[in-house]
């Protein structure tokens, strides 16, 4: 399937109640710049949006690139995580038709929208703080310690993709593209995770449970050095990810 173009979402999604087939977000109102246009967040196949409608807030993502078997991938993500009812994965409906364009209907996941800051922008406030940081570091291992138990990976670790929240206690999990589960190994992983947080020899090849160990080494690693040295944050050039 060919998808539309940023460009063309862009466009279409200034007028959510033609654009959207779900009634609820045809209803709902789309986060905009100060230019007025959608605010987008765009990823490796995917560009998301922020929806409110009904009194509650969605991230909605609608797909620009082609991944192997999306339909497939995500129907067996969804039926895996909703077996699990984790606090750490948010709620998502993947819609076949969810968005018109042209003439013509494409896919688009509806998320519940994940409450709290970005890993990056957690640490951008509170690397100075080892309370937090040593929340933080109890979460992830913790949430590292679940993945595996569930024979499950999240496949891209990153700091877009962990949303913090109380001081650091509470972690949720976005972005469900590269997701293993077991029901997919015949399928094989649709990406290969942001670089900075990957292996260096991982390649296509490589889709089970273990795809998340590298990165939760390396935000380990990196937190506990900020513990030691909070101070390297500023002097590495860090931004808003570690």
């Amino acid at each position: 399937m060919t998808y539309p173009s940023i460009q063309q979402y862009q466009e279409a999604l200034q007028h959510p109640s033609t654009a959207f087939v779900d009634p609820a977000l045809a209803a709902g109102k789309i986060a905009v710049s100060g230019l007025g246009v959608p605010r987008v967040l765009s990823g490796g196949f995917a560009l998301t949006y922020a929806v409110e409608t009904g009194g509650r807030k969605y991230a909605v993502r609608c797909f620009h690139k082609e991944a192997k078997g999306l339909e497939r991938r995500y129907e067996a993500i969804s039926k895996k995580l909703k077996s699990l009812a984790s606090p750490y994965f948010l709620d998502f409906e993947y819609q076949p038709r969810g968005v018109r364009i042209g003439g013509s209907a494409y896919p688009v996941m509806k998320m519940a929208w994940a409450t709290g800051e970005t890993l990056g922008e957690f640490i951008e406030s509170h690397h100075g703080n080892a309370a937090k940081v040593n929340n933080l570091l109890a979460s992830l291992t913790q949430l590292s310690a679940f993945l595996e138990q569930a024979g499950i990976a999240h496949g891209d670790i990153q700091d877009l993709n962990l949303v913090v929240a109380d001081d650091g206690r509470k972690i949720q999990l976005i972005d469900y593209d590269g997701m293993y589960v077991p029901e997919l190994s015949s399928v094989g992983g649709s990406e290969l995770g942001h670089r900075d947080y990957q292996h260096p020899q991982r390649d296509e090849k490589r889709y089970d449970p273990t795809l998340d160990r590298f990165s939760f080494i390396a935000l380990n690693l990196a937190l506990r050095a900020l513990t030691e040295r909070p101070a390297l944050w500023r002097s590495s050039q860090s931004g808003a990810g570690v």
